[in-house]
């Protein structure tokens, strides 16, 4: 199936509300790649100036590695700096990071839940948490995730580079 990824920048540039999975705390990690920590740190600023959401499952694995790691690597400052942003600029800003519980998500259609089997299964947090949103978009570095749920025509499953050729201001 062809992978098409939606267009990010619109004339009338809207924002929009982006479901990522754990890349994001890997890629902060202080004994991450280089080429991974700049990625990372490109997303945030133009996240941060486009004023995009978040959108997390509080009961996710994305939520408990972001804290986890903003523990662990608080000895080193730059990781320290990027996790504490993330936390207090995003995740603790209502406006930035809408959080979901348990209750506010609804069922996900059959046709998405029959592709989301082994070794895919534990992603359903984000498929459940992109439902929920208006673009139904799932940014991902798993390339074996995006060829799995390419032209499901529910969710748009984006790889990270796909996405960051696009990502504006």
């Amino acid at each position: 199936m062809e992978r098409t990824t939606p267009e990010i920048t619109t004339p009338e540039r809207r924002t929009m509300e982006l479901v990522v999975n754990e890349w994001l705390p890997e890629y902060l990690r202080p004994d991450a790649p280089l080429e991974h920590r700049r990625k990372a740190m490109q997303f945030l600023r133009t996240f941060d100036q486009r004023s995009d959401t978040l959108v997390v499952k509080l009961d996710s694995e994305f939520s408990r590695k972001i804290y986890r790691y903003a523990k662990r690597f608080d000895y080193d400052v730059q990781s320290k700096i990027l996790y504490k942003q993330v936390v207090s600029r995003i995740l603790r800003d209502s406006r930035r990071c809408k959080l979901l519980e348990n209750a506010e998500i609804t069922p996900l259609p059959d046709a998405l839940i029959a592709l989301l089997h082994d070794p895919y299964s534990s992603d359903t947090c984000l498929f459940e948490a992109a439902w929920t949103t208006q673009d139904r978009i799932v940014l991902t570095t798993d390339e074996r995730l995006v060829t799995q749920m390419a032209g499901n025509g529910v969710i748009a499953v984006v790889s990270l580079d796909e996405f960051l050729a696009q990502y504006t201001v």
